[in-house]
């Protein structure tokens, strides 16, 4: 009896063994273009996936010149 239920147990669990390894999960992903960075964001789960809402904001980080007009004073005798 013991044996009826060893066999299906080690073939599901050999059948699972690359997903317990780590597939690369950028796999479905195109390759990206010099420069630019594929990421994977990964949220908890939730019972009701509707009331999820993520908010994701692109942008770029640059160091300026806040003075980068003319600073002229015109004054009056």
């Amino acid at each position: 009896m013991r044996n009826a239920y060893l066999f299906p147990l080690l073939a599901a669990m050999v059948s699972n063994l690359p997903a317990a390894w780590g597939t690369d999960e950028m796999t479905p992903y195109p390759a990206t273009n010099v420069g630019f960075v594929r990421m994977v964001f990964r949220v908890p789960e939730v019972e009701n996936e509707a009331d999820r809402k993520v908010e994701i904001i692109v942008g770029k980080t640059l160091m300026v010149d806040c003075c980068s007009g003319l600073m002229e004073l015109d004054t009056s005798k």
